[in-house]
């Protein structure tokens, strides 16, 4: 693990926090760039993203347990993570890391990758997509030194990504009680019939399958929340959201789908720019009071 303190620093260039975010630190010579599949020609204008390093591709499931997860390096990741966008569908968010130091090459890349496999393997915290898991190559002992602390801090960033296949079992959140959001006997024209269920965890939020989802879009969540709108438009185009046979202003959630907060599944629910205090407990209390009642 580090040998020193890591002080991060992590910007929203799109100003929006579930979409382009990078990372720095004055006393590393990494930077990291995340950003959801939606978010990829952002990412692409980054100058980082054509540099030689190693990057991940994640598709959250109902909990960190259930991830599913490829790990790659490339000499020039943009170009890499471009392929896997063409071929690969089974992909949600990506992360990529590369330096700032021109010390860094495709063997250190290889030792990152092989390394985070091998962990990610041996934690069984993920469905690893990889198919094989590469040995890790040699290095001289001072670029295995550096190497390693540039792994450290890698594995310090990657929670903070809301990823956690590499962490152990005993450091992941257990679930939170479920929520729902009911509006099955509202009049409001736009949402009258939609339900959803779901749960809380320490990274994010779940949405169970069979949420009935309103159809139609409010205007200010179509102008405002892009990456929103496009994760439902792929949603719909993957067959994960499906017209409801019984309601068409309803659209069916065919499979659990993980959010990074329970803002954005009440946002990706109902359509529309919201909050998490649409989500309810059983007693009726709002999500924040329940947190507020767990302080």
């Amino acid at each position: 693990m580090a040998d020193r303190g890591l002080a991060l620093q992590l910007t929203f260039p799109s100003g929006q926090p579930h979409g382009l975010r990078v990372l720095e630190a004055a006393n590393w010579s990494g930077q990291g760039v995340a950003f959801p599949r939606e978010a990829l020609p952002e990412a692409a204008q980054r100058e980082e993203m054509s540099r030689v390093g190693v990057y991940t591709l994640w598709r959250p499931h109902s909990h960190p347990a259930g991830t599913k997860l490829y790990v790659g390096q490339s000499e020039n990741v943009l170009s890499r993570i471009v392929q896997h966008e063409r071929e690969n569908s089974s992909w949600t968010d990506a992360a990529a890391f590369t330096s700032k130091d021109a010390f860094f090459s495709s063997r250190h890349a290889q030792y990152l990758e092989a390394s985070l496999i091998s962990r990610a393997s041996e934690l069984k915290r993920s469905k690893l997509q990889n198919k094989r898991i590469p040995n890790i190559p040699e290095l001289s002992k001072a670029d295995t030194r550096a190497a390693d602390r540039f792994l450290a801090n890698l594995l310090i960033c990657l929670p903070l990504l809301r990823l956690e296949a590499f962490e152990p079992v005993s450091r992941i959140s257990q679930p939170e009680p479920s929520f729902s959001i009911d509006h099955r006997s509202s009049k409001h024209h736009r949402l009258a019939g939609v339900y959803a269920t779901g749960e809380a965890t320490g990274t994010g939020f779940t949405i169970n399958a069979g949420a009935l989802v309103a159809a139609e879009e409010g205007a200010a969540f179509q102008r405002r929340n892009i990456l929103a709108k496009r994760k439902r438009d792929r949603m719909k185009q993957d067959g994960k959201l499906v017209p409801s046979v019984d309601n068409p202003q309803l659209l069916v959630l065919t499979e659990d789908l993980y959010c990074g907060s329970p803002s954005q599944a009440a946002e990706l629910v109902l359509g529309r720019i919201d909050g998490r205090n649409n989500w309810k407990d059983v007693q009726g209390r709002s999500f924040g009071e329940v947190e507020v009642s767990r302080e």
